[in-house]
């Protein structure tokens, strides 16, 4: 299952791979996920997590994958290399109105000065466009690595966690925690039932 907003949940979610750009979120209070992997990119709620004795673990991500980074990286490195396309028109530009500003320019010349300002102009349209990509990734990553696992009831042994590109996995039965990240760690707390998760809790079908 796959969502571009949230995936809201009545009772529970079993022997699946859910993902969401929005929250996922189990609403019952005997609720579960269990031999699963669930990944969204903003928060994840669910009354218990994991199962005794399965033989499949359960995973749950917050913008783990690492396809958003291999795109930021692609994309640095095409703006890099057509940031130096630019500056070698430049340069030839540059040379093109010298030689226009002292003699006239042949044909073959005035043609080649054309082109560049086109060229160039489309290397200015396309950096544009991907600065503007880069930037959205940057902030798409800076939200996941914001994200949050809510667990109201327990998390069971070998369940993994991953935020961002950190993960852990419980050893053992944990009960009512909140896992965040912390200075690129993962890190666990007492489960408080904060309003952005009470809201959906508590909206009607």
């Amino acid at each position: 299952m796959k969502s571009e907003q949230a995936i809201i949940v009545n009772d529970y979610i079993r022997n699946s791979l859910v993902s969401a750009i929005g929250p996922v979120v189990i609403k019952n209070p005997s609720g579960f996920i269990a031999t699963s992997k669930v990944s969204s990119d903003c928060w994840i709620y669910c009354n218990t997590v994991g199962q005794e004795d399965a033989g499949v673990e359960t995973e749950l991500s917050i913008g783990h994958s690492p396809v958003l980074h291999q795109e930021q990286v692609r994309i640095k490195e095409e703006i890099e290399a057509k940031t130096q396309d630019f500056l070698r028109f430049q340069a030839s530009l540059a040379k093109l109105r010298g030689m226009k500003s002292t003699s006239e320019l042949s044909r073959q010349q005035e043609m080649l000065y054309e082109k560049i300002l086109d060229t160039m102009e489309n290397l200015r349209k396309t950096l544009s466009q991907q600065n503007a990509k880069s930037l959205e990734i940057t902030e798409k990553i800076q939200r996941t690595y914001q994200g949050n696992i809510y667990i109201a009831g327990t998390v069971h042994d070998r369940t993994t966690i991953h935020i961002g590109m950190a993960s852990t996995t419980v050893k053992g039965a944990r009960f009512k925690v909140h896992f965040s990240l912390k200075e690129g760690q993962i890190a666990d707390a007492e489960f408080v039932l904060v309003p952005d998760v009470k809201k959906v809790l508590e909206a009607r079908e």
